[in-house]
């Protein structure tokens, strides 16, 4: 025991005083082993005791490494930064009430770890300084132009209004258009409409019970009471998405229905809203990333518009999270673990614990196998199965279409193909090759005056004389095949070759046999006398086509 502890002590290497003093306040087992960091918790009470960030702080706190601390509402709003509890990790956002330039002064004097910037946090509460934020990271968005009507007020800006139109400094915006205020808090934005689609101005708000948006038929003008937004309104076909992001490389996105169709917020049974999963597209995936590099909020919720023009982000909301879904709870819990590992490890230069090797002996090995091959608890599954992949193994599943097409015609360009004198002779030689009684006549086939009447009365000639061949001849043994064979050049010798016990007959060019002799007791000296014309004549009229056969 004592050189397993002397072991341990040697690899620890304290370098700092920062180091010494984490190692001091972490909280140690009776064998030595460091257990836990320090992660607290600083928002509003509402926020700390949602279901989601229950569910999530549950999970981070089962995994061992960390010791949660909440700090209570009346200590954020009440007592000096001095008094807040000292912690390794820190997790604190902005919401209404949240005394965020408090939480920045406590960040800047005790440096504890935290995943979404504190001061960048001061630019979400400004929907102009969001909007340029967006611009200066080329996040697409729609088009904008701001109205401090104060200003106008005092003569130093130009407004005018009509009622399908507004003009700001000779900025033309026309209608439909929505009106924001500056402040990211005020969700009062209102749409205005022209008069061809019916006019008015539909408000929308937070969700009151079963409404989201009011449609108001006799407003027209817009407010005048202080500084607003106004920009062009994009279609989205009744859908609105919302995405929830987890660091650079993980989102979760959602669509819901768009306040701005008729108002009425669609519950599931439970009360919830109504929301389906989608899968983000690669531009949307670019934006996700580019939202928390922007804001340097790692758990960061913001909106996209879907439009025929692509995605536009009308808002983003800072910490967010997934409502319900107890995936996004694992995966959540799980990101976060890691990165606060990763950055005490950074931080202290020191190995996080399921990647350090033996820091110490084991001492009761049927324990450690038992926890090691343990059940996994409810943290990790579910009474519900959930399907997490589909995995297929298939070969050839599909098939290349033939690309052809069946059809009746009549019309002389495509006959004239189909019956030109080469693919025709190729489709009867193809066939008929095979039977030695019948023999094509070339003649025929190497006119141009014929149509598709005469080829389907030849090939029916040869069908019928093919029956009659095989009724006569059916237990006929020495049945021949013809392999018609021309040379290159028409003045030597055509031969053909009828099988290997005639080798000695020759069968006259096909180009001077005018009539299909279907025989096959050929009469040797005709034969003969009709290979004798053929080398005597030197010019064949058909010489370029005869160079060019191939052996059939």
């Amino acid at each position: 025991m004592d050189e397993g502890k002397k072991k341990s002590k040697s690899r620890k290497h304290i370098t700092s005083l920062d180091e010494e003093k984490l190692f001091d306040n972490i909280s140690k087992d009776d064998c030595g082993i460091i257990k836990k960091f320090t992660l607290g918790v600083c928002a509003m009470e509402s926020k700390v005791e949602s279901a989601p960030m229950e569910c999530i702080l549950k999970r981070l706190a089962k995994s061992g490494d960390f010791h949660i601390i909440k700090f209570k509402e009346d200590m954020i709003l009440n007592h000096d930064i001095d008094c807040w509890p000292i912690v390794d990790c820190l997790i604190a956002f902005y919401s209404t009430g949240f005394p965020l330039k408090k939480a920045i002064e406590y960040v800047k004097k005790y440096k504890p770890i935290t995943l979404n910037n504190l001061e960048k946090q001061m630019i979400l509460r400004s929907r102009l300084q969001i909007y340029e934020e967006l611009k200066k990271w080329r996040v697409p968005h729609a088009n904008y132009v701001v109205v401090d009507h104060d200003t106008v007020k005092r003569g130093e800006h130009i407004f005018e209004e009509y009622y399908d139109y507004i003009v700001y400094d000779n900025i033309r915006l026309n209608k439909p258009f929505i009106e924001k205020p500056i402040n990211a808090d005020n969700h009062n934005n209102w749409i205005y409409y022209p008069k061809n689609t019916g006019g008015g101005c539909k408000k929308l708000f937070r969700k009151i019970k079963d409404r989201s948006s009011e449609y108001c038929p006799e407003i027209h003008k817009v407010r005048t009471n202080g500084t607003y937004i106004y920009e062009e309104f994009l279609s989205t076909f009744g859908t609105d998405i919302k995405v929830y992001t987890v660091g650079q490389m993980f989102a979760h996105a959602e669509a819901r229905k768009s306040p701005a169709l008729d108002g009425k917020v669609c519950r599931t049974s439970d009360g919830k809203e109504v929301r389906y999963a989608v899968i983000l597209s690669e531009a949307e995936k670019i934006i996700a990333y580019r939202i928390v590099e922007a804001f340097q909020q790692t758990v960061c919720g913001f909106d996209i518009l879907r439009t025929t023009m692509g995605p536009f982000v009308c808002d983003v909301n800072g910490w967010s999270f997934v409502k319900g879904n107890i995936k996004y709870y694992n995966d959540c819990a799980h990101i976060l673990r890691a990165m606060f590992l990763a950055k005490l490890e950074e931080k202290y230069n020191i190995i996080p614990r399921d990647l350090a090797d033996n820091w110490y002996n084991i001492e009761n090995e049927e324990e450690v196998l038992r926890k090691t091959f343990r059940q996994p608890d409810d943290l990790h599954c579910s009474h519900h199965e959930e399907l997490c992949s589909v995995i297929i193994v298939m070969r050839h599943g599909d098939r290349k279409p033939k690309q052809k097409m069946k059809f009746f015609t009549t019309k002389p360009l495509i006959l004239d193909y189909f019956n030109s004198e080469e693919n025709l002779y190729n489709v009867i030689s193809n066939r008929y090759a095979h039977d030695d009684t019948i023999k094509i006549n070339n003649n025929e086939l190497h006119t141009t005056n014929y149509n598709t009447q005469d080829v389907l009365k030849y090939n029916a000639k040869l069908d019928h004389a093919t029956n009659q061949y095989q009724g006569t001849h059916k237990n006929h043994s020495n049945s021949k095949t013809f392999n018609y064979n021309c040379e290159n050049n028409c003045s030597s010798k055509c031969n053909g070759h009828i099988n290997d016990t005639q080798k000695d007959i020759k069968i006259p060019c096909a180009h001077h046999e005018p009539l299909c002799n279907n025989s096959t007791n050929t009469n040797k000296e005709n034969i003969n006398e009709n290979n004798k014309s053929c080398e005597n004549n030197k010019s064949c009229e058909n010489s370029k086509s005869c160079e060019n056969k191939k052996k059939w």
